[in-house]
């Protein structure tokens, strides 16, 4: 069976989206599945090559400082070399991930046209998030187009969370193909060291990820802030 993935990044971009991209991939791979993986091209890595027994069709795109480096955008006439490609090769499933991406878009108007299954998985459970209002409001109009476009009519829609499963069905996608399916993790990668004994010290908080709005890292902060406020006001009263 000969699967095709559109996803916005993956290696050597580094991210929780590229890392479930490739489980699922490497899970279909290795259960005899023929995937393909469309991604746009933010390293200057090869456009076409083999990894891991998946095919890695790679598309020239910018990934702008001003969009947080998180959101490539192809360059125009570089769309038209990997769907060519595809377009001459049999192709069973095609899978999109995330709504708002240029490549989830080509994957579904791949699908819609050709008639071949789509299945969505949406990782998003809230309109874009951002300090500056421009994007907001960019990010819920492409939701509401693009975003809509690619969760009505794709053939299933999985969200990682029930958050965005519903997400995703507020943006039209119908309620019966629509379904939960947490993202897959390698637990035998995950050993942690026995927990520690309890220490008088102080609390050591680590967070992992991006430093972006949307990761919610201020309101952590804030909160940090307010507590130990709260705190010294006791102490005085």
């Amino acid at each position: 069976m000969r699967v095709v993935l559109f996803a916005a990044f993956y290696y050597p971009y580094r991210g929780g989206y590229v890392e479930s991209v490739y489980e699922v991939s490497r899970g279909l791979a290795m259960r005899g599945f023929s995937v393909t993986i469309v991604a746009c091209d933010t390293h200057h890595a090869p456009p076409n090559e083999i990894h891991e027994g998946i095919r890695i069709l790679r598309i020239p795109a910018w990934n702008p400082s001003w969009l947080n480096s998180s959101f490539p955008l192809p360059k125009p006439w570089a769309l038209l070399l990997p769907a060519w490609r595809l377009c001459r090769e049999d192709i069973d499933a095609i899978v999109t991930e995330t709504r708002f991406y240029p490549t989830t878009f080509l994957g579904a108007l791949m699908g819609f046209f050709r008639r071949i299954p789509v299945l969505h998985v949406e990782q998003g459970s809230c309109h874009p998030a951002s300090h500056r209002r421009i994007i907001r409001i960019a990010g819920s109009l492409i939701d509401h187009t693009f975003g809509w476009f690619a969760c009505r009519t794709a053939s299933a829609v999985v969200g990682v969370s029930s958050a965005a499963a519903s997400f995703a069905k507020h943006l039209g996608a119908p309620a019966s193909r629509t379904s939960v399916i947490y993202n897959p993790i390698d637990v035998g990668f995950w050993r942690p060291d026995p927990v520690p004994a309890a220490s008088h010290g102080p609390i050591v908080i680590a967070f992992v990820g991006r430093l972006v709005h949307a990761k919610g890292v201020q309101d952590l902060l804030e909160a940090f802030r307010l507590v130990r406020a709260s705190s010294s006001e006791e102490e005085s009263a």
